[in-house]
C-alpha cells in the first residue's frame, strides 16, 4: 500500500486531510512537526509527501527539498494560502514539487491531485 507523509503546523488543516483522504488506497501520516517529519524521512519510505509552505522553524520549500535529497523518487507536493510566486518558484525549483494546491482546497481538486501525484509515483519507479 502506498504511504503519503502530510506536514502542516495547523493541526486542523491535518484532521482536513485525513478526513477528506479517508477512504483512499495510501496510509496517510501526519506531522505538525516539519523537524520531526525530516527525522521520519531518515527511517521510512513515502510515495508522496505533502507540505505546507510557510511553517515555524523551517519552511516547506527547505523541508521539500531536504525530502529530495533523502527520498528522490518521492512525489513532492505543496499547500499554502498565501504563497507568493517567488514561493511557488523556489518550490519548483529546488523542491521539485509535483503539485502546488492552494488552501482552501475542493475535496474533488485534492482527489484528482492525490490520485495523480499516485499515478506519478508508479511511473517514476517503471
Amino acid at each position: 500500500m502506498a504511504k503519503v507523509l502530510a506536514v502542516d503546523d495547523e493541526a486542523y488543516v491535518l484532521r482536513a486531510l485525513q478526513r477528506e483522504l479517508r477512504g483512499h488506497p495510501f496510509d496517510l501520516v501526519t506531522e505538525s512537526d516539519p523537524l520531526v517529519a525530516l527525522e521520519r524521512l531518515k527511517t521510512e519510505s513515502f510515495d508522496v509527501i505533502i507540505s505546507d509552505c510557510r511553517m515555524p522553524g523551517i519552511d516547506g520549500v527547505r523541508l521539500l527539498t531536504e525530502a529530495r535529497k533523502r527520498q528522490p523518487q518521492s512525489v513532492r507536493m505543496m499547500l499554502s494560502g498565501h504563497a507568493d510566486m517567488q514561493d511557488l518558484l523556489l518550490s519548483i525549483n529546488e523542491a521539485g514539487i509535483y503539485r502546488f494546491i492552494a488552501k482552501p482546497w475542493s475535496m474533488p481538486e485534492l482527489s484528482a491531485a492525490m490520485s495523480e501525484a499516485l499515478s506519478q509515483r508508479r511511473v517514476l519507479l517503471e
